[in-house]
């Protein structure tokens, strides 16, 4: 516990993905392979408390409660975001992405598939398959409350500008560490799907 308040990174497994350009400002285009997502869609705002109660609804889900009874590995990034995303509605991987109507997600181990991992017993929780896709992202440090998350979409959207490439949906939000981490060693991202422009 000790390691992940300092910021010393675990060997939890993470989405691969292939770095195709590098943008000004640390922003990165990524080719990421095909995903599933297990996914909670915020009930009214998005706020904490709803964050909260879907984090724990996808945690129950990765420790035993689906058909299978089968314990699932943590992955991260956790995900927030839109409500399906950018791909049709299917499964599960980390990291949460967050927002007014938006969807909490945990990103499911590779290897599996919408058909291959364990069903929900919660219907609050749903799997989604997420296609093969480039994203644009930007890393960043620090508190990753909804005014932080939103300054740092736009300076994303910003960085596309002229870029040769253009955000083709939402934005999302990757949280790496733990909440109570130190703010200043938090591995946080914002992406947005991207195609050449």
């Amino acid at each position: 516990m000790a390691c992940r308040v300092f910021g010393k990174r675990s060997s939890t497994e993470e989405p691969a993905y292939t770095v195709i350009a590098t943008l000004g400002d640390g922003v990165e285009i990524r080719h990421y392979g095909p995903r599933v997502a297990a996914e909670v869609a915020a009930r009214h705002s998005g706020g904490a408390g709803e964050r909260t109660h879907a984090f724990r609804l996808l945690f129950a889900y990765i420790t035993g409660a689906n058909t299978a009874r089968q314990n699932l590995p943590m992955t991260k990034p956790v995900g927030v975001g839109a409500v399906g995303g950018a791909s049709q509605r299917l499964a599960m991987t980390i990291p949460v992405a967050t927002g007014a109507g938006a969807a909490l997600q945990f990103f499911l181990p590779a290897g599996l598939t919408a058909q291959t991992a364990p069903v929900p017993s919660d219907p609050r929780v749903t799997l989604r398959d997420i296609a093969a896709q480039d994203m644009a992202v930007l890393g960043f440090s620090g508190f990753r409350h909804g005014i932080e998350v939103d300054r740092r979409k736009a300076q994303l959207r910003q960085s596309l500008t002229a870029s040769g490439w253009t955000a083709s949906g939402e934005a999302v939000a990757y949280f790496y560490d733990p909440p109570f981490s130190l703010p200043f060693l938090r591995r946080n991202e914002v992406a947005v799907p991207v195609e050449r422009g």
